[in-house]
């Protein structure tokens, strides 16, 4: 069975519950992180990189940002595991930065219903 869980890390209550309201109505389960480092844990743990479908990683948090993560998340070598980032600036990211990601969402997005 193909994996249905999107792991959304965001330090933002309030955005944690929409990201989650959204993803959702698009048929998977959710896991929430406040941080990059929290996203490492959940990853590190047994069998956590084979989990999850995709990530939703916010670009600006405390502890480990969401830059920091996803290099952290691609020297693990899951470079196959889909990344993307929320980000109020997306516009504004360099090509290196980019790179990184599967895609970059601006923030607030929508999903339609």
């Amino acid at each position: 069975p193909a994996k249905k869980v999107c792991l959304i890390v965001e330090d933002n209550s309030v955005c944690q519950k929409v990201a989650q309201k959204m993803i959702q109505r698009l048929g998977f389960d959710t896991v929430c992180a406040n941080h990059g480092g929290e996203c490492m844990e959940l990853l590190k743990a047994e069998g956590g990189s084979e989990r999850f479908a995709f990530i939703l990683m916010d670009f600006r948090m405390p502890v480990m940002d969401g830059i920091q993560a996803t290099r952290a998340v691609r020297d693990m070598g899951l470079t196959a595991l889909p990344v993307i980032a929320l980000s109020a600036e997306a516009e504004h990211v360099d090509d290196e930065t980019r790179s990184l990601f599967t895609d970059i969402l601006n923030k607030p997005c929508n999903v339609p219903a």
